[in-house]
C-alpha cells in the first residue's frame, strides 16, 4: 500500500526528478573537478552561483507545489535544455571521431526540453479538478 502511494506521488514530480538528478550530477562534476584540480576561477564561480539556486528550487517544488515557481522553473530549463540542443548539434557538426556521444547528448537534451515543457501541465490538469 505505501508503495502504491510513493509511487504516484514520484510519478507526478517526474519532472523534477529528472532534473534534480542531472542538475545534481552537475554540481557534483563541478566541485569534484575543481577540488581535485585545485583550480576555481570566475566562470565556475558564475556557473554554481546560477546552477545551485536552481537546484534548490527544484527540491523546494516538492514541499510547496507552487505554479508560479512551476513557471519560472519551466521557462528556466526550456532556456537551458534549448541550449544543451544548441550545443549537440554544433557538437555533431564539427565532430569527428566522437559522433555517437554527440547524437546521445542530442537525445538527452530533446527529451529534457521536453521535459521542461510538460513541468507545468500538471498545474494546469490540478487546477481545472478543482473548479
Amino acid at each position: 500500500m505505501k508503495t502504491r502511494i510513493i509511487k504516484k506521488s514520484l510519478l507526478k514530480y517526474w519532472q523534477e526528478i529528472v532534473f534534480i538528478i542531472s542538475i545534481g550530477l552537475l554540481l557534483f562534476e563541478i566541485t569534484k573537478f575543481n577540488l581535485t584540480q585545485n583550480s576555481i576561477d570566475s566562470w565556475d564561480i558564475v556557473l554554481l552561483s546560477l546552477i545551485f539556486p536552481l537546484f534548490v528550487c527544484l527540491i523546494g517544488q516538492f514541499y510547496w507545489n507552487n505554479k508560479t515557481l512551476s513557471t519560472a522553473l519551466s521557462v528556466l530549463l526550456t532556456i537551458g535544455s534549448f541550449i544543451v540542443v544548441l550545443m549537440a548539434l554544433y557538437f555533431i557538426g564539427t565532430t569527428n571521431s566522437k559522433f555517437l556521444q554527440a547524437i546521445s547528448m542530442l537525445i538527452f537534451g530533446i527529451f529534457l526540453l521536453f521535459t521542461a515543457f510538460t513541468m507545468t501541465r500538471k498545474n494546469r490538469s490540478n487546477t481545472q479538478n478543482y473548479v
